[in-house]
């Protein structure tokens, strides 16, 4: 089925949607539930739970004993709570998707305009759990359900929720398309730490449909990796039997804190699976 992809293809769309997140901070159940609540409002903030009380609530992404026990002992703590219903839903999820769902759908109707807690962006608890409703529908086949709530988020006053949702359907509705994408870099090179390194990032849709995606060039030496800062905005739509460079480059800011080595350039598209071919370069000091 369409909607169905198989393990690569997941594991394809994590990495990339994990480098877009990178990318953001650079600039951070039989129908479909209705999408509500889907303002995250700015004088608010994702509370870091700490202390004794911390420690309990981060001990309910481990099990659902533990996260209902801790709704049952804390009811007060509503942004905790919800964070206690995300984690077992998160849990069943592994097992159980139907269920996931409803659980992930009482969070929404219980807890909706909560700030997630313990993240980095200020997601509303709505936000969250529908991104995943509409996942596990599309990884169970629904994929007309998981499309009709991507686009509801897309319409979301929250940035980040809007740009992840905005691939996630591109990402389901052109499941069955594949691109190529390899790198190159202007220069002969060897590069030294503090240069700036121009790179362009070729790719050719060989399919018979056009597709839309977001490209990104990622650098990477060990346990370090970086992303390209210029050129790298903007959504491209492809023709079907198309080719297009797309330049983009990574500024002095990337490269100052490189230690020599030889770096991995690898391309890395947003809503669309691809094939990528890497290039390596050399850093001196």
């Amino acid at each position: 089925m369409v909607g169905q992809m198989d393990n690569r293809m997941k594991s394809t769309i994590r990495c990339t949607l994990a480098l877009l997140l990178v990318a953001v901070s650079y600039c951070s159940a039989q129908q479909s539930p209705e999408p509500k609540n889907l303002s995250a409002p700015t004088f608010r903030v994702s509370r870091m739970p700490s202390g004794a009380l911390g420690k309990l609530y981060f001990q309910t992404c481990r099990s659902v004993e533990a996260a209902e026990e801790f709704i049952r002992e804390h009811p007060d703590e509503r942004d905790l709570c919800a964070g206690a219903l995300l984690n077992i839903a998160a849990l069943q999820a592994r097992q159980d998707k139907k269920k996931a769902i409803g659980s992930y759908q009482k969070a929404v109707d219980e807890h909706g305009d909560e700030i997630v807690p313990g993240k980095n962006a200020n997601f509303t608890v709505a936000n969250w759990a529908l991104l995943r409703i509409a996942r596990l529908e599309r990884d169970m086949g629904n994929r007309d359900k998981a499309l009709e709530i991507f686009g509801q988020l897309m319409k979301s006053s929250d940035f980040n929720t809007r740009t992840i949702s905005r691939i996630e359907y591109l990402t389901t509705k052109q499941s069955h398309l594949k691109v190529i994408a390899g790198v190159s870099v202007q220069g002969n090179g060897p590069f030294s730490v503090g240069d700036k390194i121009p790179v362009s990032v070729s790719v050719k849709n060989p399919s018979e449909e056009p597709v839309v995606f977001k490209c990104y060039v990622g650098i990477r030496y060990k346990t370090y990796g970086g992303l390209a800062r210029e050129g790298s905005n903007e959504e491209i739509t492809l023709a079907p039997g198309a080719k297009r460079e797309i330049p983009m480059a990574f500024t002095e800011k990337d490269t100052n804190g490189l230690v020599p080595g030889v770096y991995k350039l690898t391309a890395s598209l947003t809503g669309i699976p691809f094939e990528a071919i890497s290039k390596s370069i050399e850093i001196k000091k």
